[in-house]
């Protein structure tokens, strides 16, 4: 693992050294060549971003290499948040501030994709354009498409690894001082050794990160929640999502202040659904 504190610094940009001759093979050795760069995949494109693949062709006869992704950020104006964390040296965009973000988790053994390369360039005013390359993390495969499409791979003899297996990552997560504000099974990457019992674990999209301690409490609730609804029935029903909570505070659901934590999290996972369910429709409609 690469640490980040070697990165090297370039104009706009700062690179993992490990894969600065891929870059340079790439032709995205500069802030301006990612920024102009018309190859790749795409992947999803949006009013404020887009994602490309950048495939990687190994030699003949070799393992599969995995992909890059390369998220750009049009120019904004940095949030509040966005402005604190420049000012603390993590960057004024959101894709210098993702960067940091993956960097702090692998720097407390909690895992997220590897970081290549990442740079903010301030535009007119206080507007800044940004990006972010990793490493992709084929083949994981979300938790979310586990569930939708291959409900077979989370057998009996499966299922309880896995829950495990995620409250003791949102546990170490949180314990380490940081809640992933979008921790739900869409976003945890789940390895291919499944059915052999290797749980392995990772993690996408760190555009949303608190470090607030002092919502800690918050933060049980708000990503447990998350999970709940994001893992429905039938695959997951609700004593799957006592024992994972149980998983997750070290002991089984006992007492009143246990019953009631449980009761606000299956509330708050339902609202959450309701919320989901008005956004489709808006999105629908329009």
């Amino acid at each position: 693992m690469t640490d980040s504190r070697s990165f090297l610094s370039f104009p706009d940009m700062i690179v993992n050294p490990d894969y600065l001759s891929l870059l340079q093979s790439l032709g995205l050795e500069t802030a301006d060549a990612v920024y102009r760069f018309k190859g790749g995949i795409p992947v999803k494109q949006v009013r404020q971003r887009s994602i490309v693949r950048i495939d990687r062709f190994p030699e003949k006869d070799a393992p599969p290499l995995p992909p890059l992704y390369l998220k750009r950020h049009v120019a904004t104006t940095p949030t509040l948040g966005e402005w604190i964390g420049g000012m603390r040296g993590h960057g004024f965009s959101p894709g210098m501030s993702e960067f940091r973000a993956i960097c702090d988790f692998r720097d407390h053994s909690l895992p997220a994709p590897v970081p290549v390369a990442a740079g903010e360039h301030r535009l007119f005013g206080y507007n800044y354009e940004s990006f972010l390359i990793t490493q992709g993390l084929e083949p994981f495969v979300s938790l979310e498409t586990l569930i939708r499409h291959y409900p077979e791979r989370l057998s009996e003899n499966v299922k309880k690894p896995v829950l495990m297996a995620v409250a003791d990552l949102a546990r170490k997560m949180h314990d380490a001082g940081f809640n992933h504000l979008d921790f739900n099974a869409d976003h945890v990457m789940v390895g291919p050794d499944l059915e052999q019992g290797r749980i392995v674990l990772n993690l996408l999209d760190f555009q949303r990160i608190d470090r607030n301690r002092t919502m800690r409490f918050r933060w049980r609730i708000k990503t447990m929640a998350e999970l709940f609804y994001s893992m429905p029935d039938p695959v997951f029903n609700d004593e799957d999502r006592k024992f994972m909570l149980e998983c997750y505070l070290g002991h089984p659901v006992r007492g009143r202040w246990d019953r009631f934590l449980l009761k606000w999290m299956m509330a708050k996972a339902r609202r959450i659904g309701r919320h989901t369910e008005k956004i489709f429709f808006r999105q629908k409609k329009s």
